[in-house]
């Protein structure tokens, strides 16, 4: 801010007449501060460094297909859609081979009959990758977890198969992914089994591992399933499980069923 002091007596003389009042110039300058307009801007960038900018969680739907027949370069198969997804689990009991029952796994006729919560709380959980390389996967890029489900309280447990279903619309059917990301040609899931009674998580591969042992060769591969993600005008977004990466899986009347294996060493 610019000061001016001013001496009356060498602004008056001894009269003080308006006639003989002498006249000074004052140099004030007419560029004003723009200190308002700067802390407007300070505020407007400062209230954008410290929000969080709105984020789209739209997400894209791949719905599951296969085909039933190869291909050949005159023959071009119809892509059929899945009706339902069958996970069935292969662990191993007390005497150390695979068990595909619940009393394989010390769940008891009690926890079926009165679906304890140490039963209807386990889950498979399918955790998706965008690489197989399990060193430089970070966080995953989509989740998808299943609850055990008691259809007949009234069976024992060593009828009833350790496995998660999954219907059109319902939980592990799709798999979804943020729309506004890009879009990967391919997924690697990986599945693990949370075992509520005993609180332990078992993982999962895709090879019977007592029947053809791990190698270093296959180990990366046995650990994962390889799903290709398809987008076309047709059929929209849809999914189809790669048979060269992994052949653990079946279909029959539209229905998929994945065999997963307790992984052992």
């Amino acid at each position: 801010m610019l000061k001016y002091c001013f001496n009356r007596n060498t602004l008056f003389n001894n009269n003080n007449t308006a006639s003989t009042q002498t006249y000074i110039s004052v140099p004030i300058n007419l560029d004003f501060d723009r200190q308002d307009t700067d802390l407007t801007n300070f505020i407007e960038e400062t209230a954008q460094s410290v929000i969080n900018q709105p984020v789209d969680n739209e997400k894209v739907k791949f719905t599951p297909t296969f085909i039933s027949t190869q291909s050949s370069s005159t023959y071009t198969p119809p892509i059929n859609f899945v009706d339902k997804i069958i996970y069935s689990l292969n662990l191993f009991n007390v005497n150390n081979v695979y068990g595909n029952k619940l009393s394989d796994i010390k769940f008891e006729d009690s926890d079926v009959a009165y679906r304890k919560q140490n039963l209807t709380n386990s889950f498979l959980r399918i955790s998706f990758y965008d690489t197989e390389l399990t060193v430089n996967q970070g966080s995953p890029q989509t989740l998808i977890t299943l609850y055990f489900k008691v259809i007949d309280p009234t069976q024992p447990s060593n009828l009833i198969n350790i496995s998660f279903e999954s219907i059109k619309q319902k939980e592990g059917y799709c798999v979804y992914y943020y729309k506004n990301d890009l879009l990967p040609s391919t997924l690697y899931a990986h599945f693990d089994f949370m075992n509520a009674k005993f609180g332990y998580i078992t993982k999962l591969c895709t090879n019977d591992c007592i029947t053809n042992p791990l190698t270093i060769s296959n180990f990366t591969p046995t650990l994962h399933m390889k799903y290709n993600l398809i987008r076309s005008s047709t059929n929209g977004y849809t999914y189809q499980l790669d048979s060269s990466y992994s052949n653990n899986f079946s279909y029959s009347n539209n229905i998929l069923t994945i065999n997963l294996y307790e992984l052992k060493v």
